[in-house]
């Protein structure tokens, strides 16, 4: 019996949990204010990644 994952495992499980935690946030992010959306830019960037995730209010 094995007692670690592979990394490719590993690595699959740690992206689907990332994608999770995310898609939570921005559940969170949609029903807050805009100084929220604007936090949680800050924490979710610099990676250029999760902005399609985020409303642009900034406009």
């Amino acid at each position: 019996m094995e007692l670690y994952a592979p990394d490719w495992e590993l690595s699959f499980n740690v992206r689907i949990a990332t994608q999770t935690i995310l898609s939570e946030v921005v559940k969170v992010v949609q029903v807050n204010n805009a100084t929220d959306v604007r936090i949680a830019r800050t924490v979710l960037l610099p990676s250029t990644t999760y902005k399609a995730y985020l409303p642009n209010i900034d406009n």
